[in-house]
């Protein structure tokens, strides 16, 4: 049912005065109520003086296939500080319809130290999918990806935003390339005590993905400033722009306390529940409803004091908010000088705790700030589990393949399109699978005088409860080697190390992590290998990324052998498998046949006689 509008307004403002005009607060979303610019200042400067470690960036991480004699320029750059001394060693995963300048080849050129980037020019025989950039030094390596892309043929992001007045719009977009848009769907203003106000909050969700089936959720941008004191409205509409906006319901969100709201952000579930973060500085709350088209709706308040693990209330200045297909939340949080994504895991309840995973930074490790990018005001997921960040100079992209590929606890921006006025963003896509968040971070195995040694680090845990330790003799069957205890929740970098004293006889023996959560939830690392006689094969990579009916492997084996390849889906069912006899020497090995394959996350495995090396893929 709904609240009663007249006495939610007479809440939100008080009755008899007028509304605060809306163009005052252009700025989105910041609390009236904070005064700290100066220590923003400081603390962006500390941030940005700092000294990043050695990275490789791509002037844009996204490109549209160019058609005819058209091409694209790229620019790939190194920067930072490096170990060892001499020559760069640079290599590109294929030269299909790519031309470097300096030129570089799929098996490595030596570049002295004074070249720092190169231009990477594309032309229509360029492959769709990845194109991978990699950068070697002594013991060193870093890579950025460049994805390309068939230009999309109907939009697949949304934003709110101003050209003119205040509307709801879509862009196209292809993993982190920008095609076209906004294109006006309808005005998303409503009239609000007597003040006609546009939304700050939007999302979109319906029973099919078919654009006929959708609507679009929003919050009006009067419920997000001064004189709400907690009442917050939805409206909704058809996603087509059909119809009227439609009050669907209202909720007070921190009941007897009247302190505004100056965060408020709206998420759509793949399940069409929604959810609603909102803040006045001190608390977090979290409030839900069940969307029905535009019959009425009943908003819940879940947590009035929602949990901040590894951040502080004070940061959600700025936002928004999605969901994975698994469910999990994703929110964004500005406090001007800093820009962090935190997580929840469901079930969301009146113990709901948002853990920091990352702080966003620019492609040179710098922060993400308001100062610099604007106000960053949305999030939203695409088919492949990327995100895309909205601010007030335009939208950013963060490719889920690359998000940690710079520091610990970090994920780099690039930016996809420069606009203004921009005020929000969501999509309709629900990925069940994406490297975000990375929980895992580096997995080592050696030698020890008694057995072997296997290390790991967490970036970040959540209700983690126990490390399994797990070995296997064929890369294929595993048993339990032992347990570690994990951290619970922490957003701190953590060392794990466990001794298996007891190795097989084989050359080989490989390991993983099994990480168990408190509620039993269960996450798998990466595989290691530990061999007694050396590396044999190395420079091991598979394009394009994403595939669609065929995949190239790229190899150097020290001798001649026999390996397998098997693909398996998210569930671990092998779809595709191929025995290979290698050469001493380079290999290219090609995967056909894989057009009836469904389109999701794929784990392509290469299973030698020293180990398995994998590779996650996606098949569009």
């Amino acid at each position: 049912m709904f609240s009663n509008p007249a006495k939610s307004l007479c809440k939100s403002i008080s009755c008899g005065q007028p509304l605060i005009v809306y163009q005052k607060f252009e700025n989105m979303k910041k609390f009236t109520q904070f005064a700290t610019a100066t220590l923003m200042l400081l603390l962006t400067t500390a941030f940005s003086t700092s000294t990043f470690a050695q990275f490789v960036t791509a002037s844009v991480k996204g490109i549209i296939l160019p058609s005819g004699a058209n091409t694209v320029n790229v620019t790939i750059t190194r920067g930072g500080t490096w170990t060892g001394s001499g020559n760069y060693t640079w290599t590109v995963s294929s030269v299909t319809g790519l031309v470097t300048s300096p030129a570089i080849t799929t098996t490595g050129t030596s570049l002295a130290g004074s070249t720092s980037s190169i231009t990477a020019t594309f032309n229509s025989s360029a492959t769709v999918g990845s194109y991978i950039f990699t950068i070697s030094r002594g013991t060193t390596t870093e890579n950025v990806r460049v994805n390309v892309s068939l230009a999309p043929t109907t939009d697949n992001l949304w934003a709110a935003y101003s050209s003119g007045g205040r509307f709801i719009g879509g862009f196209k977009v292809a993993n982190g390339a920008y095609v076209s848009g906004p294109t006006q769907i309808f005005d998303n203003r409503v009239t609000v005590g007597g003040q006609s106000t546009p939304s700050v909050a939007i999302g979109k969700w319906g029973s099919t993905p078919a654009e006929a089936d959708q609507y679009f959720y929003w919050i009006p941008a009067s419920h997000n400033y001064a004189g709400n004191s907690g009442t917050v409205l939805v409206y909704g509409r058809k996603a087509d722009g059909t119809g009227t906006s439609t009050l669907i319901g209202s909720v007070d969100m921190n009941g007897a306390n009247s302190s505004e709201l100056g965060f408020v952000r709206l998420g759509m579930r793949k399940d069409g529940r929604g959810y609603i973060v909102a803040g006045d500085g001190s608390k977090i709350h979290l409030a839900t409803f069940q969307a029905n088209g535009l019959s009425a709706a009943t908003i819940t308040v879940l947590d009035n004091d929602v949990t901040i693990s590894g951040g502080t209330a004070g940061t959600f200045q700025n936002g928004d908010l999605c969901f994975s297909g698994t469910g999990k939340m994703y929110v964004l949080a500005n406090s001007g000088s800093t820009t962090q994504i935190f997580t929840a895991a469901p079930p969301f309840d009146a113990s709901t705790v948002l853990t920091k995973d990352w702080d966003l930074v620019q492609p040179d490790g710098t922060a993400f700030t308001e100062s610099v990018h604007g106000s960053v005001n949305g999030v939203a997921f695409d088919a492949a589990g990327s995100l895309y960040i909205s601010t007030g100079i335009g939208i950013y992209y963060i490719d889920q393949f690359t998000v940690n590929n710079f520091n610990a606890g970090t994920v780099i921006t690039t930016l996809v399109r420069s606009q203004s006025g921009i005020t929000d963003l969501a999509s309709n896509f629900f990925p069940e699978q994406s490297t975000l968040p990375i929980s895992f971070g580096e997995l080592t195995v050696k030698k020890a005088s008694k057995g072997a040694t296997v290390t790991w680090t967490t970036l970040s845990e959540s209700n983690n409860d126990y490390f399994v330790v797990e070995r296997s003799t064929d890369g294929i069957n595993y048993v339990t080697a032992g347990t570690v205890k994990g951290a619970g929740n922490t957003n701190v970098k953590q060392i794990y190390n466990f001794n298996d004293a007891t190795l097989s006889a084989t050359q080989v023996v490989y390991y993983r992590i099994r990480q168990v959560d408190l509620d039993r939830k269960q996450t798998l690392s990466s595989i290691v290998s530990l061999r007694l006689d050396g590396i044999r094969i190395k420079n091991y990579t598979a394009y394009p990324n994403p595939f669609t009916s065929v995949l190239k492997l790229q190899l150097e084996s020290a001798a001649p052998e026999t390996v397998n390849i098997r693909l398996s889906n998210a569930a671990g069912q092998v779809v595709k498998t191929l025995v290979v006899g290698l050469q001493k020497g380079n290999n290219a090995i090609i995967l056909s046949g894989l057009e009836s394959v469904k389109a999701g996350f794929y784990l392509l495995e290469m299973i030698s006689s020293e180990g398995v090396q994998t590779q996650k893929i996606y098949k569009q």
